[in-house]
């Protein structure tokens, strides 16, 4: 078989084979790495935050908590849970299916500080992780 000159259909076929594959291989690689990322982002809410940085203009809890089963507290009594998710990197509080809040977020000092930036209002909480 020569590699400059392809003699037949089948080694063409096998070439093109090889590269289809090889594609897709690519491509199972960055949708992994994705979906990684995402996990990753799940993992380094889940836990009880501290406010550090009182806001009166748009005041947050003292104290919030993303629980590993997609629950957040503080729940609000509207008779649904409140519940919590990413989606598209945003964090969003749900109550019901109902969308509350949206946040953009920054993860700093090795997980333990979270900065969430309301995605209408711009106001911006600043939390500390607290240790187990």
């Amino acid at each position: 078989m020569s590699w400059i000159f392809l003699d037949s259909p089948r080694e063409i076929q096998f070439i093109f084979v090889y590269f289809f594959i090889g594609g897709f291989s690519s491509i199972a690689d960055i949708i992994g790495k994705e979906s990684e990322n995402l996990f990753d982002d799940e993992s380094r809410f889940i836990g009880t935050w501290d406010n550090i940085d009182v806001n009166s203009e748009y005041p947050m809890a003292d104290e919030i908590v993303f629980g590993s089963d997609g629950s957040f507290y503080p729940g609000f009594s509207n008779g649904f849970s409140t519940t919590w998710s990413l989606n598209d990197d945003v964090l969003e509080i749900k109550s019901g299916s109902s969308v509350l809040n949206s946040y953009n977020y920054v993860f700093s000092n090795d997980d333990t500080g979270l900065t969430l930036v309301d995605v209408d209002s711009e106001a911006s909480f600043t939390y500390l992780k607290e240790e187990i």
